[in-house]
Order: structure tokens, then C-alpha cells, then sequence
């Protein structure tokens, strides 16, 4: 996991300034590639493969990255478009105090793939929200003039709903710590 620059780490922190946020993050698993293959591309980068630099080899130039793109061209290539089996989570968390005591907010969005159009969770999740935006824009909606952060127009249960509609299930959860050891 790593941390991505995305517009909420801007516009959260703005968003929800009279609720004292102090700090605001967005982390992604693996630039969205499984380990394995992350791991292939890692050390294939490590040896130098990414470069487009001219290096000399017995007598000619080549540039790493060239050679292998070729090479992988050369590999058998897929008749059918392979099946995604690929689910997708989207959780956010929010930390803080509630009476006194600290509280873990917890929204955790899921959902796999869509059989009749062929395509992963983490394809549709990211297509899903602005599509229902733009839906809801077309109807008039969200009618709020100028342009503003999700965050700041949608309702959060209406828009739950309509990811439900799309085969995401999304759960809410609340935990207060009642008792704490004291760290030494």
C-alpha cells in the first residue's frame, strides 16, 4: 500500500474544516496491479528494462525499454478477451474523539464484477460514482451552481442506494474504544 495524490486529500480537508480534521490521506494497493505482477514489473525495472536511455551491446545501440516491449510482442497473444474476476473495496476511515473517548467511523464500499458487460468491481466502482453524478446532474438533482466536491452535494444514503443498484454492498461501522492501556 502507498500513499496517491487524489483530489479528497484537497477537498475533504476543506470540506469538513468545522469538524476539526487535522489530517487527511488516500493510500491505493499496488498502483492496482495484483503483487505478483507488480513484483515482475518491479524487477524488471530494477535490471534497467524501463530505460529509454541508448545503451551499446556488442557493437549496436538499443534502448532497454524498446527491446522489451518487442520481445514482449513476441509472446502468444490472446484470441478472446479474458473474463475479469476482479473485486474492488473502497474503505474510509475517520478517526476522532466522541465523548471523550476515541471513535473509528468506518465506510467500506465492495463489489465484483459485472458478468454481462465483462468488467472488474474495480472497473465499474470507479465508473459507478460519476456516472450516478452525471445521472443526477441530467435530472437536475444537483442543482447547486458552480462546481463542488462530492463531498459537498451528494447525499451519502441516496448515493449508497444506487450503488447497491449497480451490486456493491456497502457497510458502515462505528467503534469506540471504552478502555485503553496506557502505553509505556
Amino acid at each position: 500500500m502507498h500513499l496517491s495524490l487524489h483530489s479528497e486529500v484537497a477537498t475533504i480537508p476543506l470540506s469538513l474544516a468545522d469538524k476539526g480534521i487535522q489530517e487527511c490521506s488516500f493510500k491505493i494497493t499496488f498502483f492496482g496491479y495484483a503483487e505478483p505482477a507488480l513484483r515482475k514489473l518491479q524487477f524488471l525495472a530494477e535490471l534497467g528494462m524501463a530505460s529509454t536511455e541508448p545503451l551499446e551491446v556488442n557493437g549496436s545501440t538499443v534502448r532497454p525499454r524498446e527491446l522489451l516491449m518487442q520481445l514482449l510482442r513476441q509472446l502468444p497473444q490472446a484470441h478472446e478477451k479474458p473474463i475479469s474476476k476482479g473485486y474492488k473495496a473502497v474503505i474510509t476511515e475517520a478517526e476522532g474523539e466522541a465523548g471523550g473517548r476515541p471513535v473509528l467511523l468506518r465506510a467500506e464500499t465492495v463489489g465484483g464484477r459485472h458478468a454481462g458487460w465483462g468488467i472488474s468491481g474495480g472497473t465499474l466502482l470507479v465508473a459507478a460514482p460519476p456516472a450516478i453524478a452525471a445521472r443526477w446532474l441530467g435530472a437536475g438533482s444537483l442543482n447547486r451552481p458552480g462546481v463542488w466536491p462530492p463531498e459537498q452535494v451528494i447525499e451519502p444514503e441516496p448515493f449508497f442506494d444506487e450503488l447497491t443498484r449497480r451490486g456493491f454492498t456497502t457497510r458502515l461501522s462505528r467503534t469506540e474504544t471504552v478502555a485503553q492501556a496506557m502505553s509505556n
